[in-house]
């Protein structure tokens, strides 16, 4: 594990990961349950920063990528209920001349169906 980061909004946390999967992974709280695994770089995942509205974080790995991830959505404030859900993950990448390339868009989700892309069910 090379960090963690924990939402604000939801009762949820993400962890980074380096060798063998160079991966993040997305964890129910308290029963630390992992709701997803996320292929995330080529190469070991070095750093891992939360932006701060807690909406995304940022990774950075060996391969000499920098990866935008939109993991949390936060919801109004008449929409809180405690209870985590994964809105969308989006990954934007910036990378040097190794030209990773990141994950396809955000999901759809409404304010009464937050649903999951389709490979994390």
């Amino acid at each position: 594990v090379t960090a963690i980061q924990w939402s604000n909004e939801y009762r949820e946390l993400v962890t980074s990961h380096g060798f063998p999967y160079n991966h993040l992974a997305l964890w129910s709280y308290p029963s630390l349950t992992k709701i997803v695994d996320i292929p995330a770089h080529d190469t070991r995942v070095l750093h891992m920063a939360m932006s701060p509205d807690g909406q995304s974080v940022a990774t950075a790995a060996s391969d000499e990528s920098l990866k935008f991830w939109r993991i949390f959505e936060t919801r109004g404030k008449s929409a809180r209920s405690g209870k985590g859900d994964v809105a969308g993950i989006m990954s934007t990448s910036t990378a040097t001349s190794a030209g990773a390339s990141g994950l396809g868009g955000p999901a759809a989700a409404s304010a009464l169906d937050i649903s999951r892309p389709s490979y994390i069910r």
